[in-house]
């Protein structure tokens, strides 16, 4: 659950950094508007790379704990 969290949340940030840089969002900004969205398209990649990074750190964490399980359940079946 606490994945699909954190992909839908990386999925709609990268949605966001696409919109941005087309411009959809932007319409006849001054300079000071596209500073401060330049300023949230940074923040959002940077909130984006946090967050894939967390999401891969908690895959491998996932994949150790099956192989442990894995593991430990044969250890438990095997007749001594």
């Amino acid at each position: 659950m606490m994945m699909m969290m954190m992909l839908n949340c990386v999925q709609s940030k990268e949605k966001l950094i696409v919109s941005l840089k087309d411009g959809s969002t932007v319409s006849k900004a001054g300079g000071t508007d596209l500073a401060v969205l330049s300023s949230e398209l940074d923040s959002a990649r940077q909130e984006r790379d946090v967050l894939r990074e967390q999401l891969q750190n908690t895959q491998l964490a996932l994949e150790s704990l099956r192989v442990e399980m894995s593991v430990g359940i044969r250890f438990f079946r095997s007749p001594f």
